[in-house]
């Protein structure tokens, strides 16, 4: 007696065995034959940047940098002429906000390079260290070149302080 209930026992336990084994067959079979989500084509438009031809003397932008630990600032600004250009002189005025009065001026020739995708060439012009006070001034740049033409950044403020 006691040898059949071993022998059923292990007869159980075998089918168990072989259960387990076809149910953990058919879960790795379902997540292998389980159907994939097909990738979602992106469209993306380029992104195409226009840049107009140069046509004039321009003068695009102007900012300053600070000397650390001094009131000295480095004056700059740059834009865009014709090919036929063969000189720039870009004039820095920087006035007091407060009284009106002129804080400094400076000439400084500018460094050209071409820009042959717009039919011209840039400039940039970068003063040396200038001795400004520290108050509220405004920065207007004047730029001229060899053939007469001239242009100005707008008056930009500036907050020394």
């Amino acid at each position: 007696m006691e040898n059949e209930k071993t022998t059923q026992e292990g007869e159980t336990s075998s089918v168990y065995i072989i259960g387990a084994v076809i149910v953990v067959a058919m879960i790795i079979a379902g997540v292998l034959l389980w159907p994939k989500p097909k990738p979602v084509p992106t469209t993306t438009t380029p992104v195409v940047e226009e840049k107009a031809m140069i046509s004039k003397l321009s003068c695009d932008k102007q900012w300053f940098n600070p000397m650390i630990g001094f009131s000295k600032y480095y004056l700059s600004a740059e834009g865009a002429t014709l090919l036929t250009s063969k000189g720039i002189i870009c004039t820095f005025t920087v006035t007091a906000n407060a009284d009106g009065k002129v804080l400094a001026t400076e000439d400084v020739p500018g460094v050209l390079s071409p820009a042959n995708e717009r039919g011209g060439q840039k400039y940039q012009c970068t003063s040396k260290a200038i001795e400004i006070a520290k108050v509220a001034a405004t920065m207007k740049t004047t730029v001229k070149d060899d053939q007469g033409a001239t242009a100005s950044c707008a008056a930009g403020a500036m907050n020394l302080q």
